[in-house]
Formats: C-alpha cells, structure tokens, sequence
C-alpha cells in the first residue's frame, strides 16, 4: 500500500474538576464528581495528503459528554495562533464519546449548566488545553502513511431504549435495522511507512454503562475500549500517554446512537450485569474485540483527495421543501423541549411526577414558564404533538440552548464523514447519510456518520419517531421538521463539495440558512459557578496534608485489593492533567520507586470525600490481580490545596508505608 497520506497521532488529557462538580449528560443535581476511575482522553489523528501544500483534516475524539460551541470556536482560535490557516473550522472536527461520567460546566448555554451549578472555567480550560496539545502532538507526529477500512457487525453491545418510537417508522426502515439495532462497525487502519499507529472506530451505543449513581470520572465503556487496546494490547503505560509518548492510539468514537443503549439487561438499567464497572468493562471489551478483529483482517485501501466543508444554520426558521418532509413545506421552530425531555429514559430517569408519551402536561411546569419563558400557541403548535416542558428557544436575554448550529461534510478518497452537533438516532443517522450519499455518488456504506461533533443541540429523531414523543423525541429541539431540515442542508452541503466549490449560496437559488452568521459569543452570559464559595482547605487539628490515615496491609496477596486513605486537599483545585491523584510504585531492584499505576489504571480508584468544612479524604484502592508481579509496593497521594482565599494551589503529598504483594 503506497503512503499517500501524512498520518499523525497524538494524545492529552482533558480531565476536569473531580472534587464536588455536578457531571454531565444525566442531569442529576446530587451527581457530583467525587474522584477518578479513569482519566478523560482527547485522542486527535491527523490526516493530509501527501504533496506540497496538501489538505489536511483533524478528528479529534475526546472522552467527554459532547462538545459545546465554546470549546469548538476556542479551539479552532487557539490553532490558528500556532498553526496559521493550516487548521480552520472547516477541516477540525472535534467529536465526544458521550460518557456521562465527566465534569460539566464547559459550555456556556444556560440549560446545560443548570444542574453543574454553572460555568467552570477550570473544566472548560482542561479540555480546551487538552484538545489544542492532543493536535500539536498528532501534527508533529505527521508522516506518510496509508489508511484502510474495513466494516463488520457486533450485536450483544446495544439495545434500541425507545422501541416505540422506532417501530413507527416505515417498514423498508425497520427492515434495515433487524432487531431495532445497529450493529455496523467501521474501522479505520492508520499506518505510518506500513506500521499500523493507529485505529479509528465508529459504533453506536450509549456512554451510560456507568449510571446516574456513580459519582467516579470515567470514559465509560468507550473510554474502557481504548484503554484495553492501547494499554494491554500495545503495553502503552498512562504515563507515557500523560507525556505524548505513545506509538499506537485507539479512537472509539461515536456514531448516531440516540436510541442505542449499552444496558442490555432486558430493558433494565443495567446489563449484562448488575454490577455498573463490569458492565463498562463487558460492553468495552466487546467493541474492542470486534474493532481488533476487522483491524486485523481484510482491508480496503482509502485512496483520493482530502476535502472538507462547514457551515452554520440558525434552525430559529429554516423553510424545508416538501422533498424531504414528504408533503408540504415545514419550517423549524425555536426550542421547545418536551416534557418527555424532563421525563427522562431508562439509562437516566427524570422527575418521577413527569411522564413522557401524548399525557396531559403536568401543573408544575407553569411554574416554570413563569421563570422560563410562556411559549406561544404557534409555538406549542408548531412543535405539535409535543407536550410543553421548557422553551428554552425563547428566554432572554438569550436563548437557553443553541440554534446557531454547524453542519460539516469531509471526504477522505471514497470515504466520506458527517459530523453533526447532536444525537441522531439510528434511522436518522441513516437517513441523512443517504442523502449526502445521493449528492457525492458515493454508496451509503461508504458514509460514516459521526455525532455528537462540533457543538450539541440534543436529540434527533425521525418525523415518524417524534411523533410518539418518547424521551428522545421530546428532546428534539426545533420540531418535527429537525431531521429533514438537517437532510436538505447536509445535501447542499455535499453538493458543494462535490462541486468543490466554495460558494456559499450552496445548490439551488435563493437565499440559504447559512447566509446568517456564526454562532454567537456567549460568554458573557455564561453565569460562573460562584454562588457557593468553596472553603479553603483545612488538614484538620493535629493534622498534616498527606497524613496517612489508614495504612494498606503489611502483606498484600495476590487477587486482593491495597487501600489507603490521607489527609486531603479538593481535587478541583487542579485536575493535575498530565499528571495524577493517586501513584502506584513499586521498588526496583536499583533501589528506585518506579510507577507501576495511576489514577488512570482500570485497577485503581481515586476517591475524595468531604469530611467537614474545608477537611477532605483521599482514598486510593488499587486492586492486584493473580499476574501482578510479586514486590514492595507503595501509594502515593498527590494534590494540591488552597490554604489562603485567593492564593493559588500549593502541591501537597502523602506516602504509605511499603507493603509486599506476595
């Protein structure tokens, strides 16, 4: 295979506050970050073509609920202040794998920081940062190389959670998706001068393996997939992916899942199991299995230009011709999410007094167009069969959740990628890859739909779909116009790039919605989470940061777990990205500690407990297992406190005792 691409790989951590934030993605106010299970990843692979002057494009997938317009736009400035024009809006795409166990607070829209307790700087810095160093490395990483791709199929890793919904969709729909899930996987293979560097995976399942109850950072059963391949499968160590020094990276990136759960227990909360850990390690271990297997197998080689497209669409009023509505012209409406939104779904109850389905609105919620916004009859009716919840669309002084949106469409040879800001379910997801497929001339299987991409804007479901006002249909935003809205603009927008042409007037005559301009800066409507000052932090009397409190056994067997707690300092003072809470070291035989885990390791956990005003408590557990090497080990905490109000944080740490592992 000839290297006619530059192939670059790179990585960072983006981890956010694990002290006392709310997390994002269930929407519960007592889900607070209380530690680390795994570190938060951004993974960025670049692709360019391999001539002077050549185009590139950047996927960055990142172990974080979504990307919020915030992050994107600064992102894309941070790059131009260090690359030029090398890397723009157009051919940056940033994607999430919608793990629902990280820190919120890094966007500035008002609905999505409601239950984080607003804006967190600190959140938003680690991932923005994380990002920007994650596409240094893969830049600097950039040699010629080769790409391939195979596609297969995983069941036993999903379930559709909304089968009601689906089943209203035409039957030549439901025929496409047997067992109302899908199973497609797309693998890419990267190479650099024909070693393999690289893996590029797209499945559709939910990042809810770990539920609304787990209070522990975690890249959920995608986050688990990467760590497998990239750490027992490539011998890679958290701590040279803490540095960049890695030769292999595995992306598990996300599709359109939005009626794709990962809880496969008979329509339970759970599944397979009843234990949330093993659940994120089963449904991890199998997309990684399957992901290894068509890397390993027959390939097709990608060959062909690199292009790239993106534009803006402020869904506020979008005129949808009757071609896609199947009927008369529709237009789109400002949001109004319904009160199936605030109901919830099975991977994340709502409020149990609020019901999704066509039931009369509940009393309460006119409590809440008195703090919100009283939506209008052509509002309600616009969104019809909605039932009300919130018209987020229509607060001032701006609108509690985006409308100014991007759509983006890249080709790479015959493959050809969609990303769109939002959770598109399975038949929607395939629909508007047809109708990109239908402008490119290209086969539907050869479109990969990438979610979850660029900015967030909910739920998307099928008009069919939104009809049963299931959860995922009352999260859609605009109405029941939103998908075939999205299938009209992503066709243009394909048609341009077919035409490789930069106008944007797009195909057809007229004016189009991305006339309007960009998103808007919203920052300074971003309400900052201050209205609870955190206390400084205290050790306690008698007491010293890093203090032992309780001491692991003297002797460890082999299969058992080492524990030890310490004097603490808050966690969110700083997410120590590239660096770690809690260590793990073992004695060399030269008489140096050497680490052999992190907080980023599978067997270790890093938990924070507030024991009183401005007093905390590590707890570090690192579980051995049977092929543990034998040896003197030791845990380290470190952290860093805030002993002054408006000093920065001081570094602070604790060391155990040496124990054995026998």
């Amino acid at each position: 295979m000839s290297d006619e691409y530059l192939i670059g790989i790179g990585i960072a951590d983006v981890t956010g506050e694990a002290g006392g934030v709310g997390m994002m993605g269930m929407g519960q106010p007592m889900q607070r970050t209380a530690g680390i299970h795994n570190r938060q990843w951004a993974r960025a692979f670049v692709i360019g073509e391999n001539t002077p002057d050549g185009s590139r494009l950047v996927f960055v997938n990142s172990d974080i609920g979504m990307i919020f317009t915030a992050v994107h736009e600064e992102v894309v400035r941070r790059l131009a202040g260090i690359f030029g024009d090398r890397y723009t809006s157009d051919n940056v795409i940033l994607s999430a794998t919608h793990t629902h166990s990280g820190p919120g607070g890094f966007g500035y829209s008002t609905l999505y920081n409601l239950t984080i307790g607003g804006f967190r700087p600190t959140t938003f810095e680690a991932i923005v940062s994380g990002i920007v160093l994650a596409i240094e490395r893969a830049d600097a990483d950039a040699a010629p190389g080769s790409i391939s791709v195979s596609t297969g199929r995983l069941h036993e890793t999903s379930v559709n959670r909304s089968l009601t919904a689906f089943m209203r969709n035409p039957q030549e729909d439901r025929d496409r998706f047997p067992g109302a899930i899908d199973p497609r996987m797309v693998v890419l293979r990267l190479e650099q001068a024909g070693k393999p560097v690289g893996v590029l995976n797209w499945f559709a399942t939910h990042g809810t393996s770990m539920p609304n109850t787990n209070r522990l950072i975690s890249g959920d059963n995608k986050g688990y997939a990467a760590y497998l391949w990239e750490h027992h499968w490539q011998g890679q160590s958290s701590e040279a992916k803490s540095a960049g020094e890695i030769d292999f990276l595995a992306g598990f990136a996300q599709t359109s899942c939005g009626d794709m759960s990962p809880n496969v227990g008979a329509g339970s909360a759970y599944g397979p199991a009843d234990n949330a850990f093993l659940n994120t390690k089963v449904i991890g271990t199998r997309q990684a299995e399957r992901a290894h297997d068509l890397f390993s197998g027959p390939q097709v080689p990608v060959t062909g230009r690199i292009t790239s497209r993106k534009r803006f669409l402020d869904f506020f009023d979008i005129e949808v011709d009757g071609q896609w509505t199947g009927g008369p012209n529709l237009r789109t409406w400002p949001t109004l999410l319904g009160q199936a939104f605030m109901a919830g779904t099975w991977d994340g109850a709502g409020a149990s007094f609020i019901h999704a389905g066509l039931v009369p609105r509940h009393p309460a919620l006119r409590v809440l167009d008195k703090l919100t916004a009283v939506p209008s009859a052509e509002l309600v009716a616009g969104h019809a069969p909605k039932v009300p919840g919130v018209a987020t669309g229509i607060c001032k002084p701006v609108p509690w959740t985006p409308q100014v949106l991007p759509i983006q469409v890249a080709r790479i040879g015959q493959l050809v990628l969609v990303a769109a800001p939002g959770e598109f379910t399975i038949t929607a997801g395939y629909r508007v890859r047809a109708a990109v497929a239908a402008q490119l001339g290209v086969s539907v299987d050869d479109v990969i739909f990438a979610g979850y991409s660029n900015a967030y804007s909910g739920y998307v479901t099928t008009p069919e779909e939104y009809q049963q006002q299931n959860y995922e249909g009352g999260s859609t935003h605009f109405g029941p116009a939103t998908l075939p809205a999205y299938e009209q603009e992503f066709a243009r927008l394909a048609a341009d790039l077919a035409a490789e042409s930069d106008d944007e007037a797009g195909s057809g005559s007229g004016p189009k919605p991305w006339d309007r301009p960009g998103p808007p800066d919203l920052r300074e409507y971003a309400w900052t989470a201050t209205l609870v000052q955190r206390p400084i932090d205290r050790p306690g009397r008698d007491r010293e940061f890093g203090d032992v409190l309780s001491q692991p056994q003297s002797e460890c067997p082999a299969g058992t777990t080492a524990r030890a707690e310490f004097v603490a300092a808050c966690p969110s003072n700083d997410p120590r990205n590239g660096s770690s809470f809690a260590l793990i070291q073992r004695l060399a035989d030269d008489g140096t500690w050497r680490t052999a885990a992190t907080d980023d390791d599978w067997n270790t956990l890093f938990r924070w407990t507030r024991t009183g005003y401005g007093t905390s408590r590590a707890t570090i557990c690192w579980a051995t297992t049977l092929s543990t090497p034998r040896g003197t080990y030791r845990i380290v905490y470190q952290g860093d406190a805030i002993v002054e109000r408006g000093s920065s944080p001081v570094p602070i740490t604790g060391c155990t005792d040496p124990f054995t592992v026998n």
